[in-house]
């Protein structure tokens, strides 16, 4: 499946079909064992990232992100600015979907996300096309801007005119989705396909990626059963992830993520004010995590450098599952991390990033999505690429978590490899787009009212 997914296209759509779905069904259509969605436009909400209410949940209440991603960049085609027939047509396109599947677990907590998400997002890029700017309402940061305030390089930054990203646990419902997006099927899990995006945007770039418990050790040691980014079989051969990375992680790192205390609220992530209210920010980086140097650490070192030195074995469980909804992170953590730094020349990845909570000690970020991106970079080596994304009401917030990642000032005190996860990976791409509320996600003004 993970690699139908990375290679894309119909020829993938079709190994990914069980003769089951093939009945009488001819090359322009695909029907899957997925219900489909409501056919009431207003069972959707209004705000693009709120997932919660239909997505699968753990045993402590913990979102479960659906076990594959698919993210489009796009580029608009037209030199001009958008038309109402574009908008039309993109917006049709888009409700198909809508109409195809249901949206992840459907509100069943115990149940799989077999269904469909989706957001989509509209760069600086693609504004500046326009005339006036975007409303003071939005914080809208550029990538390169960004990238400086992180101490990252701004070469990085990616500048296509919009992005969509589709979530689920079924492979082929993203293949499908995609085929129908750009006009390779006429019908969809029973939907006839109306609108599409070709002739209006086209695909500058395609990333996809896996996470989920089990996943990372099968599809990168055990069982690779083929290349992430082409057709060559290929796998880890780094000696310390193989012996190192468990079977049952839900990411490459070994832990799982997503406690309820670490992740913003989805009412913390939305913008509430202007003509964009109910929207959000979006930031979309792929990163390179060197998971041969990762572990070189032993277990105990690499539990104080995910999470902080008060945390044992006993506390975090093999992955994680002990802290059940709560990473443990606490003031009086965060308040001493200088001291922490000064004493034991490490300080773990979450009690850093808790510098950037609010007064009220609250996340600002909210992740919606992330894993290991399908692409081996160096595998003797053990490096992997990572997508990670998040959605928040200002990117500035999104900078502040950086920046407290970062945390500079305690540099003097830190060792080699002690800095949390920062030594252990590299930023290699990141963009910016604005989440506009659902209705005016298709091809939007920035002044959408005028």
């Amino acid at each position: 499946m993970r690699t139908a997914l990375a290679i894309g296209g119909t020829s993938a759509l079709a190994a990914v079909r069980s003769p089951a779905t093939e009945d009488g069904a001819g090359s322009n259509r695909i029907d899957l064992d997925v219900p489909q969605g409501p056919t009431n436009p207003k069972a959707f909400p209004e705000r693009q990232h709120a997932w919660n209410q239909d997505i699968k949940k753990d045993p402590f209440g913990n979102v479960v992100l659906p076990n594959h991603q698919l993210i489009l960049f796009l580029n608009y085609v037209d030199k001009g600015t958008p038309t109402g027939r574009e908008r039309n047509e993109v917006e049709s396109a888009f409700r198909t979907l809508e109409l195809a599947f249901q949206r992840l677990a459907a509100g069943d907590s115990d149940a799989d996300n077999q269904g469909l998400v989706f957001m989509v997002g509209y760069s600086r890029s693609y504004f500046d096309r326009f005339d006036p700017d975007l409303p003071n309402s939005v914080d809208f940061l550029r990538p390169e801007d960004v990238l400086r305030r992180t101490d990252d390089d701004p070469d990085k930054a990616d500048n296509y005119d919009a992005v969509i990203l589709l979530s689920s646990d079924t492979v082929p419902v993203l293949l499908g989705s995609e085929e129908a997006l750009f006009g390779g099927l006429e019908h969809l899990n029973g939907v006839k396909v109306r609108g599409t995006l070709e002739g209006i945007f086209e695909k500058a770039e395609r990333r996809t990626a896996f996470v989920g418990k089990g996943l990372p050790r099968e599809n990168l040691v055990d069982e690779p059963d083929a290349p992430l980014t082409d057709e060559t079989p290929e796998e880890i051969t780094n000696e310390s992830v193989t012996e190192n990375l468990r079977g049952d992680a839900p990411l490459s790192m070994g832990y799982k993520s997503g406690f309820k205390d670490n992740v913003a609220t989805e009412d913390a992530a939305t913008i509430t004010t202007g003509p964009f209210k109910e929207g959000t920010t979006f930031q979309v980086s792929k990163l390179q995590l060197d998971l041969g140097k990762w572990y070189e650490n032993k277990r105990e070192s690499r539990d104080e450098l995910m999470f902080s030195h008060e945390h044992s074995r006993a506390d975090i469980g093999d992955i994680g599952e002990n802290l059940e909804d709560d990473s443990g992170i606490t003031e009086d953590i965060v308040d001493d991390l200088k001291k922490t730094a000064e004493e034991r020349g490490r300080v773990g990845h979450a009690a850093k990033t808790a510098l950037a909570r609010n007064e009220d000690f609250e996340p600002l970020i909210l992740r919606r999505s992330e894993g290991v991106n399908n692409s081996f970079v160096k595998p003797e080596e053990g490096k992997v690429g990572f997508n990670f994304s998040a959605v928040m009401e200002e990117i500035q917030d999104f900078v502040k978590t950086r920046q407290a990642m970062n945390t500079s000032h305690l540099d003097d005190y830190i060792d080699e490899g002690g800095h949390g996860i920062l030594p252990y990976m590299e930023v290699t791409n990141r963009a910016t787009f604005l989440l506009p509320p659902r209705k005016r996600r298709s091809l939007p003004r920035p002044l959408p009212n005028e």
